[in-house]
């Protein structure tokens, strides 16, 4: 009720998305997802929220929208996610309050390149 974006943030397969399938299930609320990825940019971003505004334009239903993995997204749209998720603004206008704003996001892992791999092994004989 508070308008807050619920984060989830836990590895790959430990159930992140079930539990919020399942509590908007338990609650009667629809559950409309998009998959974010590498590959998803800001026209299939806005595609889904227009989607999703036009097909729940006046809060007769509760509706979680969930971005799943959207850590994963490029830059640009990282920064709309943040307009959503953290602003409630798409479009010049406020996200209605019945669209509930959920995430999940994995850990973030710091990769070695295969270059600091090569010195490492390297070094090490």
């Amino acid at each position: 009720l508070s308008g807050l974006p619920v984060i989830l943030c836990g590895e790959s397969g430990c159930g992140k998305t079930t539990l919020l399938y399942l509590t908007s299930l338990a609650l009667e609320h629809e559950f409309e997802t998009i998959n974010v990825h590498g590959g998803v940019t800001r026209i299939l971003v806005e595609q889904f929220m227009d989607r999703i505004l036009l097909k729940y334009p006046d809060g007769t239903k509760t509706v979680n929208l969930f971005f799943d993995e959207f850590n994963t997204a490029p830059k640009d749209v990282i920064a709309l996610f943040k307009n959503i998720m953290c602003d409630r603004f798409y479009k010049g206008k406020t996200i209605p309050k019945h669209i509930r704003l959920l995430g999940a996001i994995n850990p973030y892992r710091l990769l070695k390149s295969s270059t600091n791999n090569q010195v490492d092994n390297n070094n090490n004989n």
